[in-house]
């Protein structure tokens, strides 16, 4: 029984570097839904505002449905690459913070940071994303153009989410803790004066 629970805890322990990839991803998938700032800012920032460039000849062209359809392309094209481009800014600047610790990391016997893993990920679909947008902005298919162009967009808006998963601007912070009465006269009783919330100071 006893070599039963080694050998899982060692299983555990030897879980690849898609392993720990795939359960990075899947976190910073399903995490920044539980709040309210990252949602909104995604759709106010990313989508209505940043996405003006689709919106508006979406509602106000007129001519003909194949000159639509290139149009509609071109702009979803332009649109995706430039959140990709805003992704992969995010992520360099994200990468080389934890690459400034990543020796001390590494030499303290912690598990080295997810952060190569996901650059990497993202940089390999970011670049098949470059190729398909550049196509879908110089071909004359309307149905290629189509066809690149909005899968394109939808997993640059996915990159877009994971990327910005840990970013704190969009995360709730101190002042989103509630008041909680227990603490605060907790720390009254402590000598620490009244408190707003686990945090206050």
């Amino acid at each position: 029984m006893v070599n039963q629970t080694t050998s899982n805890a060692k299983n555990k322990k030897r879980q690849s570097a898609w392993g720990h990839l795939f359960t990075k991803l899947n976190k910073n998938l399903r995490d920044p839904a539980k709040t309210v700032t990252m949602p909104c800012v995604f759709f106010t920032a990313v989508l209505l505002f940043g996405g003006m460039g689709i919106w508006f000849p979406f509602f106000t062209y007129k001519g003909e449905v194949v000159s639509f359809n290139l149009t509609m392309a071109n702009a979803i094209a332009t649109y995706f690459l430039a959140i990709l481009a805003t992704v992969f800014a995010e992520l360099s600047f994200g990468l080389f913070e934890k690459l400034v610790h990543i020796k001390e990391t590494i030499e303290g016997g912690s598990k080295p940071s997810t952060e190569v893993s996901v650059w990497a990920f993202t940089f390999v679909i970011g670049s098949l994303l470059l190729i398909a947008g550049t196509i879908s902005l110089v071909t004359k298919s309307e149905y290629l153009a189509l066809v690149l162009a909005i899968p394109g967009m939808i997993i640059s808006l996915i990159l877009w989410w994971i990327v910005n998963a840990d970013n704190t601007k969009y995360r709730e912070g101190l002042l989103d803790v509630p008041y909680d009465s227990e603490i605060a006269v907790a720390d009254a009783i402590d000598g620490q004066g009244v408190s707003n919330g686990p945090n206050a100071i």
